[in-house]
């Protein structure tokens, strides 16, 4: 194999490397951002639940539900609304939406990568023109999501300790995915 063809291989090990990690990016993403969303949402329906339900045991008259269970509701019900507001101008249904889809487009990019970086020169020589396009696409969408770069660090870390890699910086193998002190695989 020349030195052309070991580049090329090269190139598809390096996209998948990064794919994986901004893979992980948006999956963090997700998560978080559901992650709230279902404590908006069961705060929602769990306040008025509460009130109705302590309304429904006792009575309307009752002292508790009058001194500390309405103001107690009241607080939460506003705290509530206010993440709800926050959510809808934070556009946090957009980014969980662009982030499942980030997910699942650099899995793919990872996995195409890697089975065109272990296939034979002809097919790389036939694939990678496409392949390049799809990941440079996909690398502008995923930068105009303002990744970090606290973020950065996270996927560097992720795709090092995924593919068992030395850091460039820190020079070494990640064991764990707790964060270190390394400028470039810590720090997140």
């Amino acid at each position: 194999m020349n030195a052309s063809e070991e580049h090329l291989r090269q190139e598809c090990w390096t996209k998948r490397f990064y794919s994986y990690g901004t893979a992980r990016i948006f999956e963090k993403r997700a998560n978080e951002i559901n992650r709230k969303r279902r404590v908006i949402t069961f705060l929602g329906l769990a306040t008025p639940l509460t009130v109705g339900a302590f309304v429904t045991a006792f009575s309307v008259d009752s002292d508790i539900l009058k001194v500390m269970l309405i103001p107690v509701a009241g607080l939460v019900a506003l705290f509530q609304s206010i993440m709800s507001l926050w959510s809808l101008v934070a556009k946090w249904d957009e980014e969980y939406s662009y982030s499942i889809t980030a997910v699942k487009a650099n899995t793919r990019l990872t996995s195409d990568f890697e089975v065109l970086a272990q296939s034979d020169i002809d097919r790389i020589k036939r694939d990678i023109s496409r392949l390049r396009e799809e990941y440079q696409r996909q690398e502008i969408e995923d930068s105009a999501q303002h990744i970090t770069d606290k973020e950065k660090r996270y996927a560097m870390r992720q795709s090092l300790f995924q593919y068992k890699l030395k850091c460039e910086t820190c020079g070494k193998i990640p064991e764990s995915l707790t964060p270190t002190s390394c400028d470039t695989c810590g720090k997140y």
